[in-house]
């Protein structure tokens, strides 16, 4: 997959698809199918043009998502589910001001589009005045093939970002995989803790996580890997109640593990919610718990680790 900026122009004829793409779901892999299909039929590349920041964080910050993804684990995905060329636009007030019309023109001066395709929900343009219908007008105008896409559902609802990140606000793991159709994971760089866990039998390593969204605060059952390989472990995300620790922590005990992790890239994959974070009355009390999370989480029949290695 090329990378492209906004500045690059995209000469090798594509198949176009305009989104934020925050989780990559199966809604999204539902249109990149269909993007790939097209594109075979015209000799095109299946593309993805894609906006940074999101827009939201533009417009109205204070309504902006906290994203499920950062932008190079986006990359990632969309290399994995076989996209020919990402084109990356930076988004801001004048590209929010262009009209319909114009914001159309302005991608087809820097871009050989052949077909273009867009969600059922997609608006664009000056006070989000372009909508599918808008599309349907302009193409002929602009010379390219014009689809949009019905919305995926599960569970009679639509597959959706937003909803997505409700079900990991809310601990809801083995929803939002569903929805996901894959693992959800986190990502991030191992550093320094108080190392207060290897005093109670319960050796951690502390993640400086990458990924703006976090999930519900709790026990999770978890696989992580590192080096290449995956362990089976348990994560706490929270705040470290019982030992006053200051800000959201993500630690991980990794079973079957030995050695040193500091400074290593560690990717999670969070399965089961196991139980809320609580305060306990004394570090005692806290071990007991933990190690009884500890056979609890043995128990779990996830003996395969994730097939995700995309990252």
């Amino acid at each position: 997959m090329k990378v492209f900026d906004q500045n690059q122009a995209v000469t090798t004829p594509v198949v176009l698809m305009i989104g934020n793409f925050d989780g990559v779901h199966r809604g999204h892999q539902a249109m990149i199918a269909r993007a790939r299909e097209k594109a075979a039929r015209l000799a095109a590349l299946p593309a993805i043009l894609s906006f940074q920041p999101h827009p939201l964080k533009v417009l109205a910050p204070a309504k902006a998502p906290k994203l499920l993804q950062t932008p190079l684990q986006k990359e990632a995905l969309l290399r994995h589910y076989g996209i020919g060329a990402y084109i990356v636009k930076t988004f801001d007030h004048a590209l929010a001001a262009l009209s319909p019309r114009a914001f159309v023109a302005n991608l087809c001066e820097q871009i050989e589009i052949r077909a273009l395709m867009v969600g059922f929900n997609f608006r664009f343009g000056h006070q989000r005045a372009g909508d599918v219908q808008t599309l349907q007008v302009l193409a002929p105008e602009f010379g390219f093939e014009f689809e949009h896409v019905e919305a995926q559902c599960r569970d009679a609802e639509t597959i959706s970002s937003s909803r997505i990140r409700a079900c990991v606000a809310a601990g809801r793991i083995g929803e939002a995989v569903a929805l996901l159709g894959r693992p959800y994971f986190l990502q991030g760089q191992v550093t320094k803790g108080r190392q207060l866990g290897r005093t109670i039998g319960a050796p951690t390593a502390n993640l400086t996580v990458y990924n703006e969204l976090l999930p519900r605060f709790g026990v999770y059952a978890s696989w992580a890997r590192v080096r290449g390989e995956w362990y089976r472990a348990i994560t706490n995300v929270g705040t470290n109640p019982t030992v006053g620790a200051v800000g959201t922590r993500v630690e991980t005990h990794l079973f079957e593990f030995a050695g040193d992790l500091y400074g290593e890239e560690l990717l999670l994959c969070l399965g089961v919610f196991m139980r809320e974070e609580r305060r306990f009355d004394n570090l005692e009390k806290l071990s007991e718990q933990i190690q009884n999370d500890f056979a609890q989480r043995l128990t779990f029949l996830d003996l395969t680790p994730p097939a995700f290695d995309i990252l």
